[in-house]
């Protein structure tokens, strides 16, 4: 029964607004025409003739009768312009509607986007820094590290090397020997080389000896990390128990995939900065 009621309220709202359209489109045809023209419903193809309360959108009978304003609440066009107009003086004497205030709130707005596109550049020039740093740091090391492993294998190279140019020379030795124990050599030229015969015998008869060379088989790819730069240390049970008032930090060591997932953590959000503007 309120349904009917409503609609039934609806309706005469809506045909008490088009008399009274009609009778002033009728006196206005006379004068100087209507105040203001009223369009058509492009869903119902009829003219609006009330204004929706709830949706604040003008209706048509059909609309509000059948359509999707059904049981809203209407007002005559007149009455809704007056509201309307009521509206926007009051929006005016509050200065809503003055350039200033929306000028004042856009500013903010700006000088906030401003300070956001600021500390987005502090920070990624931050980043940037500590990031080519640490990769600096890691190149440099390699360099530093892998001339010291060249400086170690020349040196054993090269005392290598040093045995090798002497047996070549003992293998000279032996095979100029050789030529003048020939029956191509003749006893005089044997006789002039005797000192050389004798020193190359005396060479040759050197005991051969065993040269121990150590040589870098592996890398250690741990990193000891100084307790000042630890903040936590996982101490056992047992020894919190024993020492638990004079527990001094240690040194920790991590290996290459410790060291790796530390650097894949590296880096995070330290605090936020609270940044407040009008909008």
């Amino acid at each position: 029964m309120e349904a009917e009621a409503a609609v039934t309220q609806q309706q005469q709202t809506v045909r008490a607004a088009s008399s009274a359209r009609s009778a002033k489109s009728g006196a206005c045809s006379e004068a100087e025409g209507p105040a203001f023209e009223m369009q058509s419903c492009p869903e119902h193809q009829r003219p609006y003739e009330a204004f929706c309360v709830d949706c604040k959108v003008s209706v048509c009978p059909s609309c509000v009768m059948f359509g999707s304003h059904k049981q809203h609440p209407v007002v005559e066009p007149d009455h809704a312009l007056k509201q309307l107009r009521a509206e926007l003086y009051s929006q005016l004497e509050k200065g809503k509607l003055k350039a200033d205030y929306t000028d004042n709130v856009l500013l903010d707005i700006r000088q906030a986007l401003l300070t956001c596109d600021q500390m987005k550049s502090k920070i990624v020039t931050k980043v940037n820094s500590s990031f080519t740093k640490l990769i600096k740091a890691v190149k440099a090391r390699k360099v530093e590290f892998l001339a010291e492993v060249d400086k170690y294998f020349d040196t054993e190279r090269a005392k290598i090397l040093d045995n090798e140019d002497n047996w070549k020379h003992k293998q000279q030795l032996s095979q100029d020997l050789l030529r003048l124990n020939s029956s191509a050599a003749t006893d005089s030229e044997l006789i002039k080389n005797g000192t050389y015969v004798y020193d190359s015998i005396s060479k040759l008869n050197e005991p051969v000896k065993f040269h121990e060379m150590k040589l870098i088989s592996s890398v250690d790819d741990s990193l000891l990390l100084p307790a000042s730069a630890v903040k936590y240390i996982d101490v056992p049970d047992e020894e919190e128990e024993e020492d638990e008032n004079e527990a001094k930090p240690k040194d920790v060591e991590v290996n290459l995939h410790e060291l790796v997932s530390m650097f894949t953590q590296y880096m995070k959000i330290a605090e936020f900065k609270t940044l407040q503007y009008k909008a």
